[in-house]
């Protein structure tokens, strides 16, 4: 292998598209964020809380619970898959695809 020929290219500090666990925590913010839109309305009353802070504590608990199942085991191998692709064509010197 000749050396002289080698260009290092840096990838940025922050690279998601390598990192299957970002696509996860996408789809689980996605579905949380539909979650609580849909109770928007209950998220205003305090309810039978001490504080709204204890409410939306309590909504939250709520929504990880409801919304946890999103992230199943194809949904990882489909982000893990997408990852390696991006490894393979950076490796073939092709720009990598953000939000793709």
């Amino acid at each position: 292998m000749n050396l002289n020929k080698l260009e290092v290219l840096r990838l940025g500090p922050y690279s998601p598209m390598l990192n299957p666990i970002e696509g996860c925590w996408n789809s689980l913010k996605a579905k949380m964020r539909h979650f609580m839109a849909e109770r928007k309305q209950e998220f205003l009353m305090r309810g039978e809380y001490d504080s709204f802070a204890a409410h939306r504590l309590a909504l939250m608990k709520d929504a990880v619970e409801a919304c946890k199942g999103v992230i199943t085991r194809r949904l990882i191998w489909r982000y893990e898959r997408h990852c390696l692709r991006q490894c393979f064509a950076a490796e073939r010197g092709f720009d990598m695809e953000l939000g793709a």
